[in-house]
């Protein structure tokens, strides 16, 4: 038991004399921690700038995709001709005369149709790149739907014509 006893208490005399040798923790350990400490705030400072100019620039893109379905439903029931037209301002954004708009008709590959393409345009001083969106639809060209309803029209009269004239000749005999 003697032996047990010296044993314990010589590897209790030398964790003594290493902790007397070491009481706090040095200057590099330090400087260490604190350099860590600092390229860690650094990455998350810039995780958090990356975000939130994202955020911004989805909130813009959504305002923008609102704005062109909002000109392509006026142009699609026909409150709005569709018409070319390039640089109209945007009136629904907070600060006026950042954002602008344009349509742009053309030709369908078929006859009677029309490929309308509304692009609404932001510039932001907040984001390096201006925010774009841009929506295209194939409709209907007016013009030729009022042609096809006149001569349907035309039609239905000589149509209906024809047939009192015959019941009319078939009244006289």
């Amino acid at each position: 038991m003697s032996a047990r006893i010296r044993l314990s208490q010589t590897q209790n005399t030398g964790l003594r004399q290493a902790r007397r040798g070491r009481r706090g923790i040095s200057l590099l350990e330090v400087m260490l921690a604190i350099a860590i400490l600092g390229g860690s705030m650094a990455v998350i400072v810039q995780m958090v700038h990356t975000g939130s100019r994202a955020a911004i620039r989805a909130r813009e893109l959504t305002q923008a995709q609102i704005h062109a379905e909002s000109v392509m439903s006026q142009i699609v029931s026909g409150v709005v001709l569709p018409q070319t037209a390039s640089t109209v301002p945007v009136e629904t954004y907070d600060m006026a005369g950042e954002g602008m708009y344009s349509v742009d008709v053309q030709p369908g590959q078929q006859e009677g149709m029309l490929m309308v393409a509304v692009t609404v345009e932001r510039t932001l001083t907040s984001l390096p790149k201006p925010v774009m969106f841009t929506l295209q639809r194939l409709l209907v060209d007016p013009e030729f739907e009022a042609m096809m309803t006149s001569d349907e029209e035309m039609s239905e009269l000589d149509d209906g014509s024809a047939d009192s004239t015959e019941s009319q000749s078939g009244e006289s005999l």
